[in-house]
């Protein structure tokens, strides 16, 4: 999928494989979701690894809480960028991982 902002500069364009999707603005990337186990996230906290994982590697999250679709979500932000570890409470693991990146 891709926007136009009418000056024939690409805006918005999506970028979606199986487990994985891409939101690029200007050809940066802006914003990544993982949803499968087979994508590598850093320090081996994948789709389906426990909660509790998270917290004994990465600690304390920034932000805490149930997101707007009801479901935990463990947030580490930082200036540049925001990782959410999106946990499905009954099992307490890891559903989805979504990266949120910033740019001046």
């Amino acid at each position: 999928m891709e926007r136009s902002d009418g000056s024939g500069k690409i805006t918005l364009q999506a970028v979606e494989y199986p487990g994985l999707s891409m939101s690029l603005r200007n050809r940066q990337v802006v914003g990544l979701e993982i949803t499968q186990a087979s994508w590598p996230v850093p320090h081996d906290l994948r789709v389906g690894t426990a909660a509790s994982r998270v917290r004994q590697v990465l600690g304390a999250p920034t932000m805490e809480g149930p997101g707007p679709d009801g479901v935990q979500g463990l947030s580490y932000c930082e200036k540049e960028n925001c990782v959410q570890f999106l946990v499905h409470v009954p099992t307490g693991t890891i559903r989805r991982v979504r990266w949120s990146f910033y740019y001046d």
